[in-house]
């Protein structure tokens, strides 16, 4: 059984859309000749669910979908230095009227910042128009990458990460902050949508020293923190060994993904990551939206 718990669609930064992203689960099932079980968790927004549920509902024994979403949100550490952290939200009633007015407040709160940013790298003599990043749906999600990869197509850059790296992360001369929730109030609205919070790839937090990620970790865990994204693309195997003993430690769900948007990150595949991933079907016990 191959497991991927972690994609991005069109509904947000990834390059494929939430059907598209469902076919190509249904080649691998194929070539397998075994179920696969995928979950959309795309930023800040759920607008890709009912089409990733309607396309998967054509191979229902070879396709397993989940709906899910990946919450932005932080870590401020006593020095003042933030930490930009993820949370991923699995089994939600994406029809949760709460919890979609907040992912519309997001929404509009990145569409300001996109603003913004395209006015600082105009001033820089890089021509981008709000027309240029339109999103695909008028509820769908928009980001920086969609501001990098446009920026690749003009030729101001060569890569994704060139454009974090000189203008778009933070310290750089054309971010902008935008509105994020706090990681408490992260965990209680994917709750109340009836969702379990799992913590997404703690291998990218580098702002954090291992003792401060521990405690990040225990103390969500006394907030509500449901699980941990212990398999990741990103990892290396002592990363993986040790997230385990955090999860085992702390008694926490363990989930893996790949963090799948196709061209924007194109080292990264379904299922596979950067070639070694592998979720074992351990991680389905009781899984919600299955």
């Amino acid at each position: 059984m191959m497991i991927d718990l972690h994609i991005h669609s069109t509904a947000s930064d990834g390059s494929k859309s939430p059907a598209e992203i469902i076919g190509l689960g249904a080649e691998w099932a194929d070539r397998y000749s075994a179920p696969v079980t995928m979950a959309l968790t795309d930023h800040d927004t759920v607008s890709g669910i009912p089409e990733f549920l309607d396309e998967a509902s054509k191979y229902p024994s070879r396709v397993h979908a989940i709906g899910g979403v990946e919450f932005s949100t932080y870590f401020q550490k006593e020095n003042g230095i933030r930490q930009t952290i993820h949370m991923l939200g699995y089994g939600i009633d994406f029809t949760n009227e709460e919890l979609r007015e907040r992912l519309e407040e997001f929404r509009h709160s990145r569409d300001i910042r996109n603003m913004r940013i395209l006015e600082r790298l105009n001033t820089m003599g890089m021509k981008i128009f709000p027309r240029d990043i339109e999103p695909l749906t008028s509820d769908s999600s928009v980001g920086r990458p969609a501001i990098a990869m446009h920026m690749i197509k003009m030729g101001y850059v060569s890569s994704v990460e060139e454009a974090f790296q000189r203008y778009l992360n933070r310290g750089r001369p054309c971010y902008v902050e935008r509105i994020r929730p706090t990681l408490e109030e992260v965990i209680r609205l994917i709750h109340s949508s009836g969702g379990i919070a799992v913590l997404a790839h703690p291998v990218l937090y580098t702002k954090l020293d291992k003792g401060e990620l521990e405690e990040l970790i225990r103390n969500l865990h006394n907030s509500g923190l449901d699980g941990l994204e212990v398999y990741y693309s990103r990892n290396k195997q002592k990363d993986t060994d040790r997230f385990r003993s955090l999860a085992e430690k702390y008694n926490l769900r363990i989930t893996g993904g790949s963090d799948y948007h196709g061209f924007s990150k194109p080292d990264i595949g379904l299922f596979r990551g950067t070639g070694n991933l592998n979720v074992p079907p351990s991680v389905l016990e009781g899984f919600p939206g299955l």
